[in-house]
């Protein structure tokens, strides 16, 4: 007996198949023509649901060069009322799977995503992609919170040399220490 799984974009199982061109079918995912492994719906009524293997696997999230300020969340149809979307690389309508950014409305066919090999996953970064942002952010407040604190001591020498008369501030050799 063949291994039914779940996938998150459709409601039933699914389990693998081999798909000959011949039969025409486009992958759900996609919307390119299918032809060799791929997963089908188990249910006898639900016979237009179709995946690639390699569209079963794509990563929930990814890091994409052509959007580095958020990550893109794998959304298995567009998140738009009109139920299609218009891909930022190359300006044509997908009614599919969709590599969406939320915050920026920012949207990649899965094709687009994957061409021209720019983008890592959680696998490849060896973490999360939110992890990833998360560590980012993170480091990021690390050093606003060093600049700040470089900015405090940096004006309390200033006020303690004034008092003192003294023409090199204190500051200086503090902080070249710390960068």
């Amino acid at each position: 007996m063949e291994r039914e799984v779940k996938h998150f974009s459709h409601p039933h199982l699914l389990q693998p198949s081999q798909v000959t061109e011949s039969e025409e079918i486009h992958c759900s995912g996609c919307e390119q023509p299918l032809s060799g492994q791929a997963y089908s719906c188990t249910k006898p009524n639900c016979d237009y649901f179709f995946l690639h293997e390699s569209c079963f696997n794509l990563p929930r999230q990814l890091c994409h060069r052509s959007h580095p300020h958020h990550p893109l969340s794998l959304l298995p149809f567009p998140a738009y009322p009109s139920g299609n979307f218009s891909c930022n690389a190359c300006d044509q309508v997908g009614r599919a799977f969709v590599f969406h950014c939320a915050t920026c409305q920012f949207d990649l066919h899965v094709k687009c995503a994957q061409e021209d090999g720019t983008f890592t996953t959680a696998v490849e970064v060896g973490a999360g992609v939110g992890d990833q942002w998360s560590a980012l952010a993170a480091q990021q407040r690390r050093l606003q919170a060093a600049r700040f604190q470089a900015e405090i001591i940096r004006d309390s020498s200033r006020a303690i040399a004034d008092l003192a008369g003294s023409e090199t501030p204190y500051y200086t050799t503090y902080v070249r220490r710390y960068y």
